[in-house]
């Protein structure tokens, strides 16, 4: 099991675009390749943050939902069913997309960190 440490420290921002909309992120664990809204690393607690806390402690949650197809991505049942939230495929530089899931409080992570 891999423990995250929450003492956020972006090491790159990027700008994404949803729809119309363009968000910024930057890069939480480089390792993993997880990405944060660039707000959570000033206004701390986030939703996203919280969630990914909760993953932490809880990392096969996304099996209890025998109903989804095989091959759904887990960050993506975790962000539909356990925390009700939507989805969202963002575009980076061309070529470049990654799946964010969107908290009530505007928060984004993207979905490998859940």
């Amino acid at each position: 099991m891999t423990l995250l440490c929450f003492a956020v420290q972006a090491t790159a921002a990027s700008r994404w675009q949803i729809g119309e909309e363009f968000i910024n992120v930057a890069l939480f664990d480089s390792n993993r390749a997880i990405w944060l809204s660039t707000w959570c690393t000033e206004k701390k607690p986030c939703e996203a943050l919280s969630a990914m806390k909760h993953i932490e402690k809880n990392p096969r949650i996304s099996e209890t939902f025998k109903d989804e197809p095989v091959g759904v991505n887990p960050g993506s049942i975790n962000c539909r069913r356990v925390f009700k939230t939507q989805v969202f495929l963002a575009r980076g530089k061309p070529g470049e997309t990654q799946g964010f899931c969107r908290f009530s409080d505007g928060s984004l992570v993207s979905l490998n960190a859940l």
